[in-house]
């Protein structure tokens, strides 16, 4: 008569208790408890227990408890392998083992096996996407790392001062929280497109918030006239403080401003009396902004310094008062 074979498993073996008597035990609270094979508890990463470990099952919440210890939980189907009392405890970290252990499997009901079966599936398939999840983090990480070098090195390219890449991957990164970066792959960076829109749409309001402020706080004046490509030009620029929000004080900050109000250019006459024409036309709006006035910088150019009709003799004569310093031009 034939002996009766043993039942085989419908799944993989987990590591028995006392399989391997050389394999190291580590001792927790009450029991010992088998983590040999366990990558977690080997790194000495210690999973604490909540809702969380039982994965979305409704199944494993039967019989897997909290223990005394925030990494501990018991198995209400075996018996504590010292005590023989009933309720193993164990680390977190060693569920998966002892899920699939022949001890868990023949402390089951066989009604419950298939259930078993869908449980280790469930754990196993988490544990392994975790771990793909992981590969996938660390490429992740080394794309951006990359991506992050490269447009540095362009930024750097650039002749940007480490100001002008501060601000600039500032304004980039609050506008990525803000999910503010889609134009990116709809919108057109070309040359004229750009000159066109600074020239219609911001300058006319950046002009208006330079002359407002002009209304209210006094400034200095540059002047300097410039020949490019054969054409004659003006340039005027303000100097003025104004307060500035600062977000690493969290306060109101006083910052010198520099802006330029105008590049006018000069055509045939380059004279006192056109510069004059200009800065009413420019600046002079209003008396307040005319009143503001304390100082003007220029060359020593005679449409500036002549005595009868240069700019400043004008408007001395127009009874206004203020500094003039004149720069030092080395040829």
């Amino acid at each position: 008569m034939s002996k009766k074979q043993p039942k085989q498993r419908a799944f993989p073996q987990g590591n028995e208790q006392a399989s391997k008597p050389n394999q190291k035990k580590i001792l927790h609270k009450e029991t010992l408890q088998d983590t040999n094979n366990d990558e977690n508890t080997q790194s000495n990463h210690y999973t604490q227990f909540s809702n969380k470990i039982f994965k979305g099952s409704k199944y494993m919440p039967t019989f897997i408890k909290e223990a005394p210890g925030k990494s501990s939980c018991i198995c209400m189907k075996c018996r504590d392998p010292l005590t023989g009392k009933l309720g193993q405890a164990m680390l977190v970290n060693s569920l998966l083992a002892h899920i699939k252990s022949d001890k868990h499997y023949a402390n089951t009901d066989p009604k419950e096996h298939k259930k078993l079966q869908e449980l280790i599936t469930l754990l196993e398939g988490t544990k392994k996407n975790k771990e793909i999840n992981s590969e996938d983090k660390g490429d992740k990480t080394d794309f951006e790392t990359k991506s992050f070098l490269k447009f540095l090195g362009f930024l750097i390219g650039q002749n940007l001062s480490f100001s002008q890449i501060h601000n600039i991957g500032s304004y980039l990164q609050k506008a990525a929280n803000e999910k503010g970066l889609g134009f990116l792959k709809i919108s057109s960076f070309n040359e004229e497109l750009l000159s066109k829109i600074t020239r219609e749409c911001f300058r006319p309001i950046l002009i208006d918030g330079i002359i407002n402020s002009l209304k209210t706080k006094p400034f200095s004046l540059s002047l300097d006239n410039a020949t490019f490509s054969g054409e004659h030009f003006c340039a005027l620029k303000v100097k003025f403080l104004d307060l500035e929000w600062n977000d690493e004080l969290q306060e109101n900050i006083s910052t010198i401003k520099n802006k330029i109000i105008a590049l006018h250019n000069l055509k045939e006459s380059s004279s006192g009396k056109t510069m004059e024409e200009i800065l009413n036309l420019k600046l002079f709006q209003t008396e307040e902004i005319k009143n503001n006035l304390i100082g003007i910088v220029h060359d020593c150019a005679s449409s500036f310094t002549g005595s009868d009709v240069g700019l400043i003799n004008l408007l001395q004569k127009a009874g206004k008062e203020f500094l003039t310093f004149e720069t030092l031009v080395i040829v």
